[in-house]
Order: C-alpha cells, then sequence, then structure tokens
C-alpha cells in the first residue's frame, strides 16, 4: 500500500484546505488504496476536518522551546512513507519569512535523507533576489523530485538553475 504524507497544508485557511481537499481527491483517483496523512503545524485544529477526509494526522509543529519533537515525529513518520507531497503553494520566495523557509527547507532535506520522492504542488515560487533566499532555495529546491509550478515560477526556477518542473502528467510515472 502507497503511504502519501502531505506537508504544508492546512485547514485553518480556506486557499490551503481548498488545496488540501482537490489534490487529496486526485492522489485518491491515482492511488485508490493508499493511506494518506498529514503533518499539521495546528493538529488540535486540523484533526476533526481531517478526520472527516481520510487524513490521519501527525503533529509537526515547531516552537522556540521544541524543535526535536516535531523532527522526531517526521522521522518516524517518514519510515512508513513512500512520497512526500509539499501543498505550501506559497513559501520559497523573498517575500516569505526566513522561519518558514528553514522550517521547508529543513522538511525536505529530512526526506531526502530518508531518501523519500518529494513533490512540490502547485508552486507559486519566487522571486528568488536576496542572496539568503537564491542559496536557501537552490539548495532545497534542487532535491525536490517533482516541483508543480504556476505563474512566473518557471522563469525564477530556471534563474537558480533548477529545471525540475513538470506538468501533472509527469506525476503519474511516481505511482
Amino acid at each position: 500500500m502507497k503511504k502519501i504524507l502531505f506537508i504544508s497544508a492546512s485547514f485553518q485557511n480556506k486557499g490551503s484546505a481548498a488545496m488540501l481537499i482537490s489534490t487529496l481527491k486526485i492522489f485518491r483517483k491515482l492511488i485508490p488504496n493508499g493511506e494518506f496523512a498529514l503533518a499539521s503545524s495546528y493538529p488540535e485544529l486540523d484533526r476533526e476536518r481531517a478526520k472527516k477526509c481520510g487524513l490521519r494526522i501527525l503533529e509537526y509543529q515547531f516552537t522556540v522551546k521544541n524543535i526535536l519533537k516535531p523532527l522526531i515525529s517526521m522521522a518516524s513518520e517518514l519510515v512508513n512513507t513512500n512520497v512526500v507531497v509539499d501543498l505550501s503553494g506559497f513559501t520559497f520566495s523573498d517575500k516569505d519569512r526566513r522561519k518558514g523557509m528553514l522550517i521547508k527547507g529543513l522538511t525536505i532535506i529530512i526526506c531526502k535523507l530518508f531518501r523519500k520522492s518529494v513533490i512540490l504542488y502547485s508552486q507559486s515560487l519566487g522571486p528568488f533576489n536576496y542572496k539568503f533566499t537564491r542559496l536557501l532555495c537552490k539548495v532545497c529546491l534542487q532535491r525536490a523530485n517533482v516541483i508543480v509550478v504556476r505563474g512566473i515560477s518557471r522563469s525564477h526556477l530556471h534563474s537558480l538553475g533548477i529545471k525540475k518542473m513538470y506538468t501533472f502528467m509527469l506525476i503519474l510515472l511516481f505511482f
């Protein structure tokens, strides 16, 4: 049975909830017997809606005092996960907070340490004008197996030398 872990999504934001629900429907058609989980930064708020959608919740909350617990939780989840799907929609950019980008980048690195396929799904990425953003994005985004982009993101990624952008149909090759 294929196990898919969704990251960087929540039911707390209407746009994020819509992306999560619609993507879950697509993946359920592709993988009818799949098992789906959501790494949630708001587990107490996401739990009820996740249950209605048939998603298992993994607590993935970073705080100043608690950095190890979510990392250990993610590591134990990744042992039995086949594919990790990032649904953040908009994270890697000069416009985002550095803390958010660091957590997202760290998550991708952890997934790759466990040799898991990472799909950045429906992403709006860039611009990458600041040195910090360019370096972090180049290191992390090159490690993703598939990046499904929208808007001007393709040219932003080309500016970093990243060419792993695909259409949705090519994602089928991973299943």
